[in-house]
């Protein structure tokens, strides 16, 4: 889904690409960037993945 933002940018490009990755992976990517960004460790992940 392209929130209203995107979809006002979509128009203007010549192609869009979406890279899936693994669940595990993007869990673990998230949270270290949560912990070397915002602060937040493994521990509080559930508040802020949902």
């Amino acid at each position: 889904m392209i929130n209203s933002k995107g979809a006002r940018v979509r128009p203007r490009l010549d192609e869009v690409r979406f890279c899936e990755i693994d669940e595990t992976e993007r869990v673990q990517r998230l949270v270290a960037r949560h912990e070397e960004f915002g602060g937040r460790g493994y521990s509080g992940r559930r508040v802020w993945r949902h």
